[in-house]
């Protein structure tokens, strides 16, 4: 039982940090980030971002459309990373 509440916390902990960081990402100024990826080869780099957005539309529950919109407003992205990362109750 123990185990399972450590793997559980360390997972929303990892998923908060990538929402967090997703949302850090998005808000930087366009040239910022496009600099640092052009030094990747173009199919890593559409692959690497296939799998990123995915992985945030499945834990903040919106459309890629509406994550863009939510990283605009930081406490509405921020209470998405919240109920995201919140402890949940488990029947035993």
């Amino acid at each position: 039982m123990e185990k399972a509440e450590s793997e559980r916390n360390l997972m929303e902990s990892i998923i908060s940090r990538k929402l967090s960081f997703f949302g850090h990402i998005i808000r930087k100024p366009t040239d910022c980030w496009k600099n640092k990826l052009s030094k990747v080869s173009h199919q890593e780099q559409e692959k690497s971002m296939r799998k990123a957005t995915n992985n945030i539309k499945i834990w903040s529950g919106l459309s890629l459309v509406e994550v863009l919109r939510a990283t605009d407003d930081r406490k509405h992205w921020k209470k998405i990373i919240h109920d995201e990362a919140k402890p949940r109750i488990v029947d035993c």
